[in-house]
C-alpha cells in the first residue's frame, strides 16, 4: 500500500502558479525600467525558493497550506520599484514650471504668446513622458 501524496504537490504547484502570474503581472507594470522589473522578479523567485523549503519543512496538512497561503501573499505583494521613471517625470516637470516662469517674465511678450509658448512646453513634457 503506498500513500497518496497530493497535499504538498499541490502547494508547490499554487506556488508556481502564484509566481508565474506574478512575473507575468510585474512585465506589464508601465512605469518600471528594465533593471526594476528584472529586480522584481528575481524577489519572487527568491520568494518562491521560500515558499517550497516551508512546504517541505511542513509536517501535517495544516502546516502546508499555512506555508502555501503565507508565501503566496508574500508573492503578491511585491511590486516591482518605479522610482527612476517617476523621477525623470518629476525632473521634467519641474524643468517646465521653471520654463514657464521664465515665459512669463519675459519683457515685451504678449498674453497670446505666452500661451502659445506654455502650449509647446506642455507638448514637450507630453512627449517626453510618452518617451519614458
Amino acid at each position: 500500500i503506498q500513500p497518496e501524496i497530493i497535499k504538498k504537490s499541490e502547494a508547490r504547484q499554487a506556488i508556481d502558479d502564484a509566481a508565474r502570474v506574478k512575473k507575468e503581472a510585474i512585465d506589464q507594470t508601465p512605469d518600471a525600467t528594465t533593471e526594476e522589473k528584472e529586480a522584481a522578479k528575481q524577489q519572487v523567485q527568491t520568494e518562491k525558493t521560500a515558499a517550497d523549503a516551508a512546504i517541505d519543512a511542513a509536517h501535517s496538512n495544516v502546516e502546508v497550506e499555512a506555508a502555501k497561503n503565507a508565501e503566496i501573499a508574500k508573492i503578491e505583494a511585491i511590486q516591482p520599484a518605479t522610482t527612476t521613471k517617476d523621477n525623470a517625470k518629476q525632473a521634467i516637470a519641474t524643468k517646465a514650471n521653471e520654463r514657464k516662469t521664465a515665459i512669463a517674465q519675459t519683457q515685451d511678450i504678449t498674453a497670446e504668446e505666452i500661451a502659445a509658448a506654455n502650449a509647446d512646453v506642455d507638448n514637450a513634457v507630453t512627449q517626453a513622458n510618452r518617451n519614458n
